[in-house]
């Protein structure tokens, strides 16, 4: 199942870090396997926020030339029309961030444009291989006016549509040209839950169901944590804590959202199922 994570606000809504708390929420507490992938190779990168930067990390590189390329590699598997499995291509290409459950697809050394045009040649196959698999699969999309950005909005199974919680969320007509409103799910990140504009008057004011739309707040000790490549620490470190910690707020809002998004892949199968016994 394809889901991909999307702003048209760049740099403010937290859509990596949502996606990447999700997808550790995930792995520790449903053991879920997903598979990480992004289609662009800018500053904000997943891998970032799960990878420990130590001074000792940097000196004992442990990443091989073969995982440098992987996205690379899977194109060209999938160029050269080879009948795949995303399983079998998970284990072997892709990075293994959470024991058994939770890996990472690298674009390194490929340069934007270059990515861009190497992901035209292979999407549809590409997005099929997702979207046939048992598995997740969360892409981090950027930049509305890429061709592979708009073709996976409109692919996707599930789009979670990231908010500004000050912005009005369906000012562009690009935007929704691009996505089906059936198949979003509202996500408010960096969420301020003393604003007047909280998540009930957004979703009265866009006609949003209450059931499609959750909030992530803002956690210092969180945004901490994934600037030094550890969300999977954070995570399980705060998974089981109670109501009075300080991360208590944020741990719940992420259970709420990821109950939002379980909800939505179980009605997205339900369909399926519909469609094939027509």
């Amino acid at each position: 199942m394809l889901i991909a994570f999307y702003s048209d606000i760049r740099g403010n809504a937290g859509t990596t870090s949502n996606l990447c708390c999700l997808a550790a929420y995930y792995a520790i507490r449903k053991k879920q396997k997903i598979l990480l992938w992004e289609n662009h190779r800018n500053w904000n990168r997943i891998e970032d926020n799960f990878t420990p930067r130590t001074r000792l990390s940097l000196l004992c590189e442990s990443i091989t030339p073969y995982h440098m390329n992987a996205s690379k590699e899977l194109f060209c598997r999938l160029q050269s029309k080879e009948k795949l499995e995303l399983v079998w291509q998970v284990e072997e290409l892709a990075e293994e961030l959470y024991t058994d459950t939770l890996y990472y697809l690298p674009n390194r050394q490929i340069e934007n444009a270059l990515l861009e045009k190497e992901l035209m040649k292979i999407l549809p196959q590409f997005i099929t291989l997702c979207r046939e698999s048992e598995e997740l699969v969360f892409v981090d999309l950027q930049d509305m006016n890429k061709a592979s950005t708009q073709y996976i909005l409109e692919k996707a199974d599930l789009v979670m549509l990231n908010l500004m919680q000050h912005m009005n969320p369906f000012g562009k007509k690009e935007l929704r040209k691009h996505i089906s409103i059936s198949n979003v799910r509202y996500l408010i990140g960096n969420y301020q839950p003393n604003s007047k504009i909280n998540i009930k008057n957004i979703a009265r004011k866009y006609k949003i169901p209450s059931m499609d739309i959750a909030t992530i707040p803002y956690n210092i000790l969180c945004k901490e944590a994934m600037s030094e490549g550890r969300v999977i620490d954070f995570i399980s470190a705060n998974i089981e804590c109670k109501q009075g910690d300080y991360n208590y707020p944020f741990m719940y809002a992420l259970e709420q959202a990821a109950k939002m998004l379980n909800e939505a892949m179980q009605s997205i199968d339900k369909g399926r199922c519909e469609d094939c016994c027509i």
